[in-house]
């Protein structure tokens, strides 16, 4: 299953545009929804989500130091 297709510029060969395919635009769709639900399984706030999120990639880049 592919999501995305590649096509050359006719106007200048050199440069690829990236397209989704119709798979990808459906993928895409299903996708976001993902942010809500991650926050409805957590039971978090928003607020308290984006502080966990800021809290572990200071661990993260605490322990790669």
């Amino acid at each position: 299953m592919r999501h995305l297709r590649r096509v050359r510029d006719v106007k200048d060969e050199r440069q690829v545009r990236i397209q989704l395919t119709q798979s990808g635009r459906s993928l895409e769709a299903k996708a976001k929804s993902v942010p809500s639900a991650i926050l409805e399984a957590t039971g978090l706030t928003e607020e308290a989500l984006q502080t966990l999120k800021r809290d572990l990639a200071k661990v993260r880049d605490a322990m790669l130091r």
